[in-house]
């Protein structure tokens, strides 16, 4: 039987597979905005809960505002050095909560990290 922890890692596994494959076919060149925006939205995201509910999001100057997301949550203790307290969402859930003019980088600090625009959202 297996914990929850196994659980989540097992759910997402093929989830996650998608979702990086997307974001890939996306850096290459060879998927479009709207078919990306469908596999995050599909897709199981991992972010660093704060303390009070919400989304972290950070105001990049002559960037604008972003929120990170990770497509595993392996991926979120790389970029942290540890998980920490952490949660999970749908992207169809997480672009809801997310304010116009926040953006939404998948997987930063990876080779396949992509920035989806406020207005793709």
């Amino acid at each position: 039987m297996q914990n929850a922890d196994e659980e989540i890692r097992a759910e997402n596994a093929d989830n996650g597979s998608d979702l990086v494959a997307a974001c890939a076919g996306f850096r290459a060149g060879t998927a479009s905005v709207d078919s990306l925006r469908s596999a995050v939205m599909k897709a199981n995201l991992y972010l660093a809960r704060p303390i009070r509910p919400g989304v972290f999001v950070t105001d990049i100057p002559g960037h604008g505002c972003w929120a990170q997301a990770f497509s595993s949550l392996g991926r979120l203790a790389e970029a942290t050095d540890s998980p920490g307290e952490w949660y999970c969402t749908s992207g169809l859930d997480l672009i809801g909560l997310l304010p116009a003019e926040v953006g939404l980088l998948i997987d930063p600090n990876n080779k396949n990290a992509v920035a989806l625009q406020p207005a793709w959202l």
